[in-house]
C-alpha cells in the first residue's frame, strides 16, 4: 500500500512511510488521492488549502507544491504519477495502492456476494473493507473541506459496518456481534439500525429485557436530543420482542432480504378497463419493446406520457394485464401520485412491494438507498412486471427500477420522463373522432350513438377527444337511460357550465385538470390563468411576455413549466417557429381560474398589455412591407414593446408572420373590442389589412371592421369610426360592391373632415376617386385625386402619393395622352421609392411595363418587367412573381418568342392557381388564349379563353368579362371563316368587337382595388 487516507493521512515508500513537510502538500495529496483518477481543479485545491483569502500568489504555491510531491514520489518509488491536465491536476494510482479504493472494491465484492447468496463470502469481503480503516480519516489536516469529506468517509464506514453485522445476524452469529453493537450503538446514540441490530442480537440470545432497554434508551435520547419518536424499524422490532414473534428468532436478519420459505408472486394491477379503445400502434410498440429482453442485459422500460385524463393509467395496465404470462414471478403496482401536493416516497414504495413479495415489516431497511439495493436484490433473476403510475420526476423513480435482465418497467406521468436512460417514450393523446365514437358506443350501446350520430359527434367535440371527459360523459348518459345524447349536448354547449357537467361517480375532469395546476409555481399558474385571454386556436409563445409584464426569457421559462406539466401543448415547430395551444377543456379551467384569480382591473391590464403587443407587431410588420407608416392612420392606444431580439425571430418576414397569426390577430381584435378598448380595436383592425388583402381574407377584414365600427359607436370615437368607414369602403371595391363603397367612404371623408384629419380624408378621398375612375366619371376622378395628392404629399404618405400618380397615369393613359402618364408613373415609382417600398415599385413597375408594351417599347417593357421580377424573387412575393412573368411573357408573345411565351406564361399560371389568385390566372388565361390564337391552336385559345371568362364572372369583374366573352366570339367567327389568325391578336390591338384594344388591358378595373397588378395591399384608409 503507497496511500492510506481512512485514518490520518500516510504515505509509504519503498523504505518505508514517508514524511511531508508542508501542510498543504498532505493537503494538496489528500484532496487529490480523494478524486482518484479525476481531474481536480487548481480553483479547488486553493480553496482547500486556503478556505478564507487565499494569497495572490496562491495559482503559483499550488504548482510549486504539485512540484515538491511529484518528486517526493519518485525519490521514494512510488509508481503514482500526478498529470497537469485542465483545468487542474489528476493522479494516477494502482488501485491496489490505495485504501480508498481497496475499501470500495472490498464493499463492492461484498454487496454482489450478498445478492448471490453468498453470505460467507460476502462477510469475509466487508471485513476486508473494515480492516483498511486506522482511525479518523486526515487528522491533524487543518481544512475544512477535506473535513467535510472525512465526516462522509466515516458515513461511509458505518454502513458498511451496518451491512457487515447484518450478513452476520444472518449466518446467526448473534452472539458474537453483541459486544461489538454494544460498543457501536454506545458510540453512535442516534443510529437506529445499529440499536435495532443490537436489539435483535440480545432478543435472539435470550435477553429479551435488556433488548427492551435499548430501546427505551434510545427514545429517550432520540426525544431529549431531537425532540423525535423512534422510526419504524425500532417500533416494530420492539412490537416484535414483546409479542415474542417467532420470525425474529427464524429471519434472516436486519435489511437481508425475503425470510426462508415460499417466496410470495404479488399480482398488485388494477383492474383494466373492459372497453379500451384506440391506441393499437402504440399497445404493439410497447409490448415489442417489454417483451424484447431475451438476449439483452438491461431492463425494458416504456415511459407513458400525456395530459391528465388523455387515458395514461387505462393504457399502461392493460399492456400490464396482457403480458402478465410474460412476468409469472409477479406484477407490483403503486400510484406515484406524482401531481398531488405529496408525492409518494420512494421509501415506501420500496417497503410495499418488498412486504408484497414475502419480506418481513420489521426486516426493512429504514434508509431509501438500502431499501432500493434490497429490492434489486429480491428481484434479481426473477421475471417482475414494475408499473409505476402516476410520476412525478426521474428522481423519484429511479430508486425503484429493477436492475437486472427478466423484469421490466411500465412508467406513466404527466411530464416526460426524458431523463431516464433506455427508456422508450410513448406519447398519448386525445382520441380521434371514429375511436371515440367507439368508445361511447361500448358504453351506451351502438345503436344509440347510430340514433344520435350527429349529436354523439357534437359530443366527442365538446369532450376534446379526452377519454376521461368522454367517460365521465357516457357515464352520465348511463345513469339517465331518459336522456337523449343531444340533451347532454345542449348542457355542454355552454362552456361557463362545461366543466360541472363533466363530473359524475367520482370522475371528475376539473378535479384533474386541479392537480396539474396546484403543482405548478404561482407566476406559472398565473401565466395559465391569463392564457385564456388569448382565445385564439393557437398561439406563438412570444404572447407570454406582454400577458406576464415580464422579459422573453422569464416568459419562455414558465412557458416551459406549462409544457412540462402538458397543461399547454406545443403544437408544432421548434424555436421561435413552435405553436403551442390549450385543450378546449383546459382553456375552460383556465377562464374559472382567470375568473377565480384576477380582478376585473387585472383582466383589463392584462388585456391593454396583449393587445398593445399585437399592435406593435401588425405596425412592425406593416412598416416592413410599406416601408413606414403609409397608407394607414393610427390611433392613441399604448403598445407593449418587444424586445428586438424576440422581433428578429417573430417577424422576420412579415406577411409570413400574418398567415401565421391570423387567427391570433382576429382573437386580439375581439379581445379589444370585448374588453372596449376602442382606439386598439379599431387600429389593429385596421393596421391587420395588410393580411387581409394580401391573402383575400375578406370575411375577416369585414368581422373585425365591424366590431370595431360597433365599439367606437359606443365609445363615441369619431377617427376610429371614420377610420373603419374608409377601410369598410375599401373591402366593398375589393369585393366589386360598387354602390356600396360609396356611401361608406363618403361618410368617412366627412367625419375625418370634421375632426380635421387630413391625412385620413386623403386617403379615403383617393378611393372615392378610384371609385369615380372604374366607374366611368374621369372629371371626378382626376379632381378627387389631385386633392387627395397634396394632402398625402404634405402627410409624407409616399406610397399612398404613388398609388395615386399611378391612377393619375391611368385617366391619362385612357385620355390618350400616353406621354403624361409615363410622366406620372416615373413620378409614382420616385414616391414608392422614397418610401423605400419596394413591393410598391414592383406594383408601379409592372404598370409601367404595361404602358410601355402598348407603345411597343418592347425593350424598355421587358426591362420594367425584369426590375419587377427580380425585386419580388428577393421579396418572396410569389402573387408579384405571377404578375412580373405574365408580362415578360407577354413581350415575348409580342417578339414572336413563343418557346419562352409559353414557358413563362405556364409558370404564371401554375403561381396563380396555387396562390388561389384569380384575377392574375384570369388575366393570364386571355394572354394564353392570345398565344393559341396567334397560333392558329383555336381549340386551345378557347379553352383558355373560356377559362378566363367563367374566372372574371366568378370575380364580378364585368369590364374583363365583357373582354374574355369578346375574345370567345372572335376565336370562335375565325374557326367559322377557317381564316388564318387575326394579324393583330396578341399584337398590336386584339379587335374585340366592342372597340377596345390592347391599352384597355393596362388596369384592370376589377383587380382587388384596383390600385396595382402585384395583388399587394393597397386600399386603405
Amino acid at each position: 500500500m503507497w496511500f492510506r487516507i481512512l485514518g490520518p493521512l500516510e504515505l509509504i515508500g519503498v523504505t518505508g512511510p514517508v514524511s511531508l513537510t508542508a501542510a498543504r502538500q498532505s493537503i494538496v495529496l489528500s484532496t487529490l488521492l480523494l478524486e482518484s483518477s479525476r481531474i481536480v481543479s487548481v480553483e479547488r485545491l486553493i480553496d482547500t488549502v486556503w478556505p478564507d483569502k487565499p494569497p495572490t500568489t496562491a495559482r503559483g504555491q499550488i504548482q510549486i507544491c504539485v512540484s515538491s510531491l511529484r518528486s517526493t514520489l519518485a525519490m521514494h518509488g512510488i509508481d503514482a504519477t500526478i498529470h497537469t491536465k485542465q483545468p487542474g491536476y489528476q493522479i494516477e494510482v494502482d488501485p491496489t495502492k490505495l485504501d480508498l479504493l481497496m475499501f470500495e472494491r472490498a464493499v463492492a465484492a461484498g454487496r454482489k456476494a450478498a445478492s448471490g447468496g453468498r453470505l460467507t463470502d460476502a462477510a469475509q469481503s466487508f471485513a476486508e473493507a473494515l480492516s483498511l480503516w486506522h482511525g479518523e480519516p486526515f487528522a491533524g489536516i487543518p481544512s475544512p473541506i477535506l473535513q467535510a469529506a472525512a465526516a462522509s468517509l466515516l458515513e461511509r464506514r458505518i454502513a458498511a459496518i451496518e451491512e457487515y453485522i447484518d450478513l452476520r445476524m444472518r449466518l446467526h452469529q448473534h452472539q458474537e456481534t453483541v459486544g461489538e453493537l454494544v460498543d457501536l450503538v454506545e458510540r453512535y446514540p442516534l443510529r437506529e439500525r445499529l440499536r435495532a441490530q443490537l436489539m435483535l442480537a440480545l432478543f435472539r440470545c435470550d435477553r429479551r429485557a435488556d433488548a427492551l432497554e435499548v430501546y427505551r434508551d434510545g427514545r429517550r435520547i432520540l426525544i431529549d436530543d431531537l425532540g423525535l419518536e423512534p422510526g419504524e424499524q425500532l417500533r416494530l422490532m420492539e412490537k416484535g420482542i414483546l409479542s415474542d414473534d417467532p420470525d425474529l428468532r427464524i429471519g434472516t436478519g436486519i435489511g437481508g432480504g425475503p425470510r426462508s420459505g415460499p417466496v410470495q408472486v404479488p399480482r398488485m394491477l388494477p383492474i383494466a378497463q373492459s372497453d379500451m379503445t384506440g391506441h393499437a400502434g402504440l399497445i404493439e410498440a410497447m409490448r415489442e419493446r417489454l417483451l424484447s429482453d431475451a438476449s439483452a442485459t438491461g431492463v425494458p422500460m416504456v415511459a407513458i406520457s400525456g395530459r391528465g385524463g388523455v387515458g395514461k393509467t387505462s393504457l399502461a395496465t392493460h399492456v400490464a394485464h396482457a403480458l402478465s404470462d410474460a412476468f409469472p414471478d409477479g406484477q407490483l403496482y403503486a400510484n406515484m401520485h406524482g401531481v398531488n401536493a405529496e408525492p409518494a416516497a420512494p421509501a415506501d414504495v420500496i417497503g410495499r412491494f418488498l412486504r408484497a413479495m414475502g419480506v418481513l415489516a420489521i426486516n426493512l431497511p429504514e434508509q431509501l438507498d438500502e431499501r432500493a439495493e434490497m429490492f434489486r436484490t429480491c428481484v434479481a433473476d426473477r421475471r417482475i412486471l414494475v408499473v409505476l403510475d402516476n410520476c412525478s420526476d426521474e428522481n423519484q423513480v429511479r430508486p425503484i427500477l429493477p436492475a437486472t435482465a427478466g423484469c421490466a418497467v411500465i412508467l406513466t406521468s404527466r411530464h416526460r420522463l426524458s431523463g431516464l436512460s433506455g427508456a422508450y417514450p410513448v406519447e398519448v393523446d386525445v382520441l380521434g373522432l371514429d375511436h371515440a365514437l367507439e368508445l361511447l358506443g361500448k358504453m351506451l350501446g351502438r345503436d344509440r350513438i347510430h340514433a344520435e350520430e350527429s349529436a354523439a359527434i357534437s359530443l366527442v367535440r365538446f369532450c376534446g377527444g379526452l377519454p376521461l371527459a368522454l367517460r365521465v360523459a357516457g357515464a352520465r348518459l348511463v345513469a339517465r337511460p331518459h336522456w337523449a345524447v343531444s340533451d347532454l349536448v345542449d348542457r355542454l354547449s355552454d362552456e361557463r357550465r362545461r366543466l360541472s357537467e363533466l363530473a359524475h361517480g367520482g370522475l371528475d375532469v376539473r378535479a384533474n385538470l386541479a392537480l396539474s395546476y396546484r403543482a405548478l409555481s404561482p407566476p406559472a399558474q398565473r401565466l395559465f390563468r391569463l392564457l385564456s385571454q388569448a382565445s385564439s386556436a393557437d398561439f406563438g409563445g412570444w404572447i407570454c411576455a406582454p400577458l406576464m409584464d415580464c422579459d422573453p426569457m422569464t416568459a419562455g421559462d414558465l412557458l416551459d413549466e406549462l409544457v412540462e406539466a402538458r397543461l399547454v401543448e406545443v403544437e408544432h415547430g421548434r424555436g421561435s417557429r413552435a405553436r403551442f395551444r390549450l385543450h378546449d377543456l383546459v382553456r375552460a379551467y383556465a377562464r374559472e381560474q382567470l375568473e377565480a384569480g384576477e380582478t376585473e382591473a387585472e383582466r383589463l391590464a392584462t388585456a391593454r398589455r396583449l393587445v398593445g403587443a399585437w399592435l406593435f407587431l401588425a405596425e412592425r410588420a406593416h412598416r416592413a412591407e410599406y416601408g413606414g407608416d403609409h397608407t394607414v392612420i393610427h390611433g392613441e392606444a399604448p403598445r407593449w414593446r418587444l424586445a428586438e431580439s424576440v422581433l428578429d425571430k417573430v417577424i422576420a418576414d412579415s406577411l409570413a408572420w400574418y398567415d401565421t397569426e391570423r387567427l391570433g390577430l382576429l382573437a386580439a381584435v375581439r379581445l379589444a373590442a370585448e374588453m372596449g378598448l376602442d382606439d386598439a380595436c379599431w387600429d389593429l383592425a385596421l393596421a391587420s389589412v395588410t393580411l387581409f388583402e394580401n391573402r383575400r381574407y375578406f370575411g375577416d377584414w369585414r368581422t373585425t371592421h365591424e366590431l370595431a365600427l360597433e365599439v367606437t359607436a359606443r365609445s363615441g370615437n369619431r377617427r376610429g369610426r371614420a377610420a373603419m368607414l374608409s377601410s369598410l369602403g375599401s373591402l366593398a371595391l375589393f369585393e366589386q360592391r360598387h354602390d356600396d363603397a360609396r356611401p361608406l367612404l363618403t361618410e368617412a371623408t366627412q367625419l375625418f373632415g370634421d375632426i380635421g384629419e387630413d391625412h385620413g380624408y386623403a386617403l379615403a378621398l383617393r378611393m372615392l376617386a378610384f371609385l369615380d375612375r372604374i366607374t366611368g366619371k374621369a372629371d371626378a376622378a382626376m379632381r378627387g385625386f389631385e386633392d387627395a395628392l397634396g394632402r398625402l404629399r404634405d402627410a409624407g404618405d409616399h406610397v399612398a402619393e404613388a398609388h395615386v400618380m399611378s391612377n393619375i397615369a391611368q385617366l391619362h393613359l385612357e385620355a390618350g395622352d400616353r406621354e403624361a402618364a409615363a410622366h406620372d408613373l416615373k413620378l409614382a415609382l420616385a414616391a414608392a421609392e422614397r418610401a423605400n417600398a419596394r413591393r410598391v415599385h414592383a406594383q408601379v413597375l409592372c404598370r409601367l411595363g404595361d404602358l410601355h408594351l402598348t407603345l411597343s417599347e418592347l425593350n424598355e417593357a421587358e426591362r420594367a418587367f425584369q426590375d419587377a421580377l427580380d425585386l419580388v424573387l428577393v421579396l418572396q412575393d410569389r402573387v408579384g412573381e405571377a404578375h412580373a412573368k405574365h408580362g415578360l411573357a407577354s413581350v415575348a408573345l409580342r417578339r414572336g418568342r413563343h418557346a419562352e411565351a409559353e414557358a413563362m406564361l405556364s409558370a404564371a399560371a401554375a403561381l396563380a392557381a396555387q396562390l388561389n389568385e384569380d384575377f392574375i390566372e384570369a388575366r393570364i388565361s386571355l394572354t394564353i388564349a392570345e398565344f393559341h390564337q396567334d397560333r392558329g391552336q383555336r381549340e386551345q385559345a378557347l379553352r383558355a379563353a373560356f377559362r378566363a371568362q367563367e374566372l372574371f364572372l366568378g370575380l364580378h369583374a364585368d369590364t374583363w368579362y365583357e373582354r374574355a366573352v369578346a375574345l370567345v366570339r372572335t376565336i370562335e367567327q375565325a374557326a367559322l371563316e377557317a381564316v388564318p389568325p387575326l394579324a393583330g391578336t396578341g399584337r398590336d390591338a386584339l379587335s374585340n368587337g366592342a372597340g377596345q384594344t390592347r391599352a384597355d388591358l393596362v388596369d384592370p378595373p376589377a383587380a382587388a382595388s384596383g390600385e396595382h397588378l402585384a395583388g399587394q395591399a393597397t386600399a386603405r384608409t
